[in-house]
């Protein structure tokens, strides 16, 4: 074996040994009610305080969920907590403008906006969605999704309006996207949040538009992933034992060369 040969072969072992492999995220598929219209969710805004659990890439996420809506061109703009009741196995909203409670939905003329809030103790990905049955359609403008900064829950009270939270929403994190014929939508939210919106198309999100049309969904699931890429530890090769590979390599060279003589 020549001396290049000898030396590559050391040069790549030294450096898988010294090098850290990236792992590759996992998306977890998180069913927010079964089709027994069973729950998998506690409704609370705190996700340290909830008993809902799941797993992404070996790491345990607490979530929460809770429905919020506005009033407006009724009563007021202001948001309220809003009742969260299943439909068919899919999520939907009820608020206090007509009692639709069959949608997530923004009827009324722009006057209301229906949204989910997913609250997590771990920065997560919203990657994908998918629901259970949609009516309405405006194109690409359909779903409203946006992540917010922590402190945004002292912004969901009986004095706060879309335009306050919106306010408070994190760079990279909202987009306005259609829904599929196989009731599916796939999103491009590059930043990660703790705090995630998710809702019927809402114009205060979205600077270049007023105007769209009804649309209202169920919401059955979501694609999700773990907000920072986790990487396998690296194995330190020690200064000695680096020391006796390059020792090998010259001894190996050395006996070649006798043999030859």
């Amino acid at each position: 074996m020549k001396l290049s040969k000898i030396l590559f072969v050391l040069t790549a072992v030294y450096s898988f040994s010294v090098q850290a492999t990236d792992s590759h995220k996992d998306e977890y598929n998180y069913d927010l009610v079964d089709k027994y219209g069973n729950y998998n969710f506690s409704q609370t805004t705190d996700a340290t305080q909830s008993s809902t659990t799941i797993t992404i890439d070996g790491v345990e996420i607490k979530v929460g969920l809770t429905a919020w809506s506005d009033t407006g061109g009724h009563q007021d703009n202001y948001i309220r907590n809003a009742p969260i009741t299943d439909w068919q196995g899919g999520l939907t909203v009820t608020n206090n403008d007509g009692g639709d409670s069959h949608y997530i939905d923004n009827f009324y003329g722009g006057g209301d906006f229906d949204m989910i809030l997913l609250s997590f103790d771990t920065e997560v990905i919203l990657d994908a969605a998918s629901f259970k049955s949609v009516t309405g359609s405006n194109g690409s403008n359909e779903v409203t999704i946006a992540g917010l900064e922590d402190n945004t829950l002292s912004k969901l009270g009986y004095n706060s309006t879309w335009a306050d939270v919106a306010a408070f929403s994190i760079s990279g994190t909202v987009g306005h996207y259609g829904i599929s014929s196989s009731y599916e939508s796939n999103f491009s939210a590059l930043s990660a949040a703790k705090y995630w919106l998710i809702g019927a198309y809402n114009t205060f999100f979205d600077d270049s538009t007023n105007k769209y049309n009804g649309t209202g969904f169920k919401l059955q699931a979501l694609n999700l992933e773990l907000g920072t890429s986790t990487t396998t530890p690296p194995t330190q090769v020690s200064e000695p034992g680096a020391l006796a590979l390059m020792s090998l390599g010259l001894g190996l060279v050395l006996y070649r060369r006798k043999r030859r003589v």
